[in-house]
């Protein structure tokens, strides 16, 4: 997996969390100035927040306070690599990052790219507190996985 950059001047603010199970979460804040709603970027597989500078940049620019994190396993993340126990891992980590952003009484953008869309999908169509607008970028929702592969990903994993 990459790992992002140890140089983050002129970035986005960077913070570590807790996850609710216990594992560090690497996060990232881009502050508008006069924010008109926030937005939370859920980045793909092997990937990281540091790969969304650009965007949480732009979005900040434009008034949408953004919060990125990296998935655990992913990036600077803990977690063992490209791993969860079980995908509502991923879930709750979502509504812990979304649910502040809805305190706030502002709008809420759930941002999913690959990986990301499968769990901005997953989380929108679960009873968890829902953001006021759904954008998923190339979402991994249709993947065919052979029969072989079924099987074996238990017994492997």
């Amino acid at each position: 997996m990459p790992n992002p950059s140890d140089d983050f001047a002129g970035r986005g603010r960077v913070a570590k969390t807790t996850s609710r199970d216990g594992v560090e979460l690497l996060v990232r804040h881009w502050d508008a100035t006069d924010p008109k709603a926030h937005a939370l970027v859920l980045h793909g597989i092997a990937e990281h927040s540091g790969r969304y500078e650009h965007v949480g940049a732009t979005l900040a620019a434009a008034g949408y306070s953004t919060v990125a994190y990296d998935h655990q396993g992913h990036g600077k993340s803990g977690g063992r690599r490209g791993h969860v126990p079980d995908f509502e891992v991923f879930l709750d980590d979502v509504e812990d990052r979304l649910t502040p952003l809805r305190d706030t009484g502002l709008p809420v953008v759930l941002l999913g790219h690959s990986m990301g869309g499968l769990i901005a999908f997953h989380y929108a169509v679960s009873d968890r507190p829902q953001p006021d607008v759904l954008l998923l970028s190339g979402p991994a929702l249709g993947a065919v996985v052979p029969a072989w592969q079924r099987i074996a990903a238990p017994i492997l994993g």
